[in-house]
């Protein structure tokens, strides 16, 4: 397979599994009154911005170099799968506010991706 392929599943492959993690566990954290959720307004968007930078972070890291294409193909693969599930699902294909969620999110991607590059480079 080729190095970039590899680097951006493993970022796409990151970014799903945290973010099916930080879901149960604020989940968790509604069902037991840990947390309300009238205090989950902006908490959801931050854990997913991180998700995002860390996903396009590692897949720059594994990939070593064009960080930005990696994080671009990362906030893509996220975003085409995101709407996909929310148009099959849910019949829903997009909310008023989304967009600027996805482009947010792609440019977070874009960030880690570019920051994993330079990681790399500094073990060199």
């Amino acid at each position: 397979m080729n190095n970039r392929f590899k680097a951006v599943l493993f970022g796409v492959l990151l970014v799903y599994g945290l973010m099916l993690s930080a879901s149960f566990i604020l989940a968790l954290f509604v069902r037991f009154d840990w947390i309300s959720t009238q205090s989950l307004d902006w908490l959801p968007f931050l854990i997913s911005l991180t998700i995002m930078l860390l996903g396009g972070g590692l897949s720059g890291f594994r990939s070593s170099e064009k960080g930005w294409l990696s994080g671009v193909l990362v906030g893509v693969i996220y975003t085409v799968m995101i709407m996909l599930y929310q148009f099959l699902a849910h019949d829903v294909w997009l909310h008023d506010g989304q967009w600027l969620h996805f482009i947010t999110f792609l440019l977070a991607s874009i960030s880690g991706g570019i920051i994993g590059v330079q990681l790399n480079q500094r073990n060199d």
